[in-house]
């Protein structure tokens, strides 16, 4: 289950509450000796109710497992072993447990209820946070992880989704779904970004692979996002598995040495090396002195960092010395000349004898044998010229298959180079390598002025396009959009193809939105307008139909915040197929939202996907990199 902060500001308020107690029969109802109050969230394999205990009298967050789940024997003694994590930790900082109960088919665990902020959801609404808060953030989930080190567990997810923050300023660590006891195995073993690279490398996590995601997680407060966050999911995991650097101080200049020195130790690629979380507490304390233990509201803005750094620039200067080599004149006989020495005067030459000219020898017969063999090699060489076509025909795809092509055009050299085929086969190359030919037979290239008219028109539309893009006209953008082109280089192709991409997700949008909201009835719709907050009934390429006070507002798409849209958005496609995220991220890139961007990209598992879906991945990130 995607870890989700137990607030109350998720529940569907106002006609959607009564919409939802409609359609779940368990609200209202009283179970587990609590009575369900309101839907707070749902992922694959549980639903978190908030309700009332009747016997403390004190509002709790329920957590049921699904039907399906719940016929899972595996999953359900996960849910157990979840609990069981838990209830042995009585920790300020750690989400408690009060009880766990089984009514007939229901599997359900009674929470503290937790009206707070997550963490994630923090540092995406503000892009990152200060020193000061992260340092807060930071010693607080310490202190909750040394609780569970002390009892043998082992967190093996800590990021900022599973953090929250209360009111107060108490951070709770939350979501232990994947937890496991130190010496026990597991098969999940956590989110990619966040993971260490002994987990990543085996599936291994210990104390030390929580210290070092704790790691991971202070620089994504810092920075607004994690490191290696623009690659696919198996570039993030080969990133952390062979310790590909991590530049904090780049990424957020101005940092005091001790605290970069704390980052450094605790993402160390050797476990042994991390500290443990009470020696990070005790490092935090000295860091940021007695003020991190008093609890308090974190500020409402993010700063610039604690104290200031003055780098001190050293000139070396670089003296070469020049060394030159005086060479005389050479004599004739191989001694030195000199500068006295009178020139030697040279002796007449004799007339030359008349030379009679000399016939040339009659031309050889032809060997009947050397021509047949010629013929034959000829012959030869004409039918595996015939066969590098064929085999381009079959195998020639895209650009990257072009070297393969021109291999096999130089293999016909060799022993057959002085045939006529050879020749032939060596202008070939010599006209792909040059753009004037295309690999594959059968094809050719867009003209050349055809060509430059299109590279020209996509430059002069640019400003049109992205236009029309953040006033919401997807389609009328893609329609601005020139022809799409083949040029030899590729470059015009490569970059009509990724705009087509882009604008196709775009258009998807509307439509992939809407059918998310309709398969999951449970996904809070509440969305903020310009008219006031209510509830989604229906979404459109012109925009949003949504109730604000019992009345049904038909909104287009710029009288809604692009953010509040994405925030719905990243509900409705939790835990939905790869291909369907794209039109998200796709929305993300048109309209800035990075912090909501990366959020989203990171439940995207390109495995095994097609690869148009990678490349468009990595052409958004790109896009966003550079606004």
């Amino acid at each position: 289950m995607a870890s989700k902060s137990f607030s109350r500001k998720d529940v569907p308020p106002g006609g959607s509450k009564a919409e939802a107690e409609r359609k779940d029969p368990l609200l209202g109802r009283e179970v587990a000796r609590c009575r369900l109050e309101a839907y707070v969230a749902g992922g694959t394999n549980a639903v978190v109710y908030r309700g009332t205990h009747l016997g403390l009298g004190i509002p709790v967050a329920v957590k049921i497992l699904r039907t399906k789940a719940a016929s899972m024997p595996a999953l359900v003694d996960a849910f157990r072993q979840e609990a069981r994590a838990i209830a042995r930790l009585d920790d300020e900082n750690v989400l408690k447990v009060y009880d766990v109960v089984d009514e007939g088919p229901l599997h359900c665990m009674v929470m503290e209820l937790l009206e707070g902020e997550s963490v994630l959801d923090l540092v995406t609404s503000r892009e990152r946070l200060s020193v000061i808060d992260t340092l807060r953030i930071t010693r607080q989930a310490a202190l909750g992880l040394a609780a569970a080190h002390i009892q043998g567990i082992v967190h093996r997810d800590v990021k900022p989704g599973n953090l929250v923050v209360m009111p107060s300023g108490t951070v709770k660590l939350v979501d232990f779904g994947l937890a496991v006891e130190e010496q026990a195995t597991g098969t999940r073993v956590g989110t990619p970004h966040y993971m260490a690279p002994e987990t990543c490398a085996t599936g291994h996590a210990d104390a030390a692979s929580d210290m070092y995601s704790l790691g991971i997680t202070m620089y994504h407060l810092l920075v607004g996002q994690p490191p290696h966050a623009g690659g696919t999911r198996d570039e993030v995991v080969r990133a952390h598995r062979d310790g590909v650097p991590m530049d904090l101080d780049a990424a957020r200049p101005g940092l005091v040495r001790p605290f970069l020195k704390l980052f450094t130790d605790l993402t160390a690629l050797d476990p042994t090396a991390r500290p443990s979380a009470s020696q990070v507490v005790q490092e935090l304390d000295r860091i940021g002195g007695r003020k991190l233990s008093r609890t308090r509201p974190l500020r409402r803005r993010g700063g610039q960092g604690v104290g200031g750094r003055v780098a001190a620039a050293a000139l070396v200067l670089l003296v070469a010395a020049g060394f030159w080599f005086l060479f005389g004149r050479t004599r004739s006989d191989g001694g030195p000349a000199t500068k006295d020495a009178p020139p030697r005067a040279e002796a007449p030459a004799a007339p030359a004898a008349p030379v009679e000219p000399v016939p040339p020898p009659p031309p050889a017969a032809p060997d009947p044998a050397e021509i047949a063999m010629r013929e034959r090699t000829e012959q030869e060489a004409r039918e595996l010229l015939r066969g590098v076509e064929s085999w381009a025909r079959a195998n020639w795809h895209n650009r990257s298959d072009t070297p393969r092509v021109i291999k096999r055009y130089y293999d016909i050299s060799g022993p057959y180079r002085k045939t006529q085929a050879a020749a032939e086969a060596a202008d070939r190359v010599a006209e792909i390598e040059a753009g004037r030919r295309h690999p594959h037979p059968d094809r050719v290239w867009t003209p050349p002025e055809e060509v430059e008219a299109a590279r020209e028109a996509l430059a002069a539309g640019r400003e049109t396009v992205r236009g029309l893009v953040a006033r919401h006209r997807y389609r009328e953008a893609k329609a601005a959009l020139p022809a799409p082109a083949t040029d030899p280089d590729g470059t015009l192709e490569a970059k009509l193809s990724a705009e087509h991409a882009y604008l196709d997700a775009l258009v998807a949008f509307p439509d992939g939105l809407a059918a998310r909201l309709e398969t999951d009835a449970r996904v809070s719709r509440e969305l903020v307008t310009s008219r006031g907050t209510g509830d989604v009934v229906a979404v459109g390429e012109a925009g949003i139909e949504v109730r604000v006070d019992g009345e049904v507002l038909s909104l287009g798409w710029e009288e809604v915040e692009p953010k509040a849209v994405a925030r719905l958005a990243v509900r409705a496609f939790e835990d939905a197929p790869s291909q369907d995220v794209l039109p998200l991220l796709a929305f993300c890139v048109a309209h800035g939202l990075k912090g909501t961007f990366w959020q989203a990209s990171m439940g995207v598992d390109l495995a095994g996907r097609p690869a148009a879906e990678a490349a468009l991945v990595r052409d958004l990130e790109a896009r966003l990199k550079s606004r």
